[in-house]
């Protein structure tokens, strides 16, 4: 007879990620005393959703470490063009952490490194193990970790689309492979972490270098291969492409103290 394998569901959190949005999504909410507590609705709520989900076997939330993260040490506007966290919101982040201390919700980060570089490196610990019964849902709207997505082993979850993201949706949306994701935003820029840009390499130029060098450091191999004006543009950017492939690469090789059911 064959085989059923029972998939093992593991939920990982991008918690700020989560937090922000359910702080703008939800409307605003005091408590008797006038204190903010939005976002500690929300993220209860959707904790709650996932806790009475039959197919959740495991929840862990990756949040970012204490001390200054590492990129910004690299470089200093690094996030620069972020505004700073307001203080409805902040004042309710010791709540949510609390909430998650009571429910028990495993919570894993590493000082100096963000959330994303904790996912990366559970999502690689995943992949390499090749357990056919493990499957990892990032919930996280980030489109940095949708380098990590590998059909029936890791995918992406939007909360508040409601939406799985897939190989599909990556080639769908920036026309590059979930691998070549880090190579397209060291071409384009990325508002969100303010990481520079190739000078006016909009994102149809990523897409038709990257579908035909494969990655940055290829481009960069090929340079005698690219138009003269394009390749003056790379060879005057070189530095700063390098740099902001360097940003958008997530590590994947900090030490995860968390062992699986």
């Amino acid at each position: 007879e064959a085989l059923i394998f029972c998939m093992q569901k593991i939920f990982l959190i991008d918690v700020f990620n989560l937090i922000y949005r359910m702080f703008y999504a939800v409307p605003a909410m005091h408590t008797r005393v006038g204190k903010p507590v939005n976002a500690v609705y929300g993220v209860a709520k959707f904790l709650l959703s996932l806790w009475e989900d039959p197919h959740v076997d495991e929840l862990i939330i990756a949040s970012d470490g204490e001390g200054e993260a590492v990129r910004s040490q690299i470089y200093s506007e690094y996030k620069a063009t972020r505004d700073r966290m307001p203080d409805d919101l902040r004042s309710q982040l010791e709540d949510i952490f609390t909430l998650l201390r009571l429910l028990q919700i495993p919570v894993l980060e590493a000082s100096w490194y963000e959330a994303d570089d904790i996912i990366g490196s559970f999502a690689t610990r995943i992949i390499q193990q090749k357990n056919p019964t493990q499957e990892l849902i990032i919930i996280s709207s980030d489109k940095d970790l949708c380098q990590f997505i590998t059909d029936g082993k890791v995918q992406i979850f939007d909360a508040m689309k409601q939406k799985h993201i897939t190989r599909k949706e990556v080639r769908e949306k920036f026309h590059v492979e979930p691998e070549q994701i880090a190579d397209y935003l060291a071409i384009v820029w990325d508002t969100s972490d303010n990481i520079p840009w190739i000078l006016w390499f909009w994102p149809k130029k990523a897409e038709d270098l990257l579908g035909t060098y494969h990655s940055l450091e290829n481009i960069y191999s090929h340079l005698d291969a690219i138009p003269e004006k394009i390749r003056n543009t790379l060879i005057d950017q070189k530095e700063k492409a390098f740099l902001s492939y360097k940003l958008a690469s997530i590590y994947t090789d900090l030490p995860i103290e968390y062992d699986s059911k």
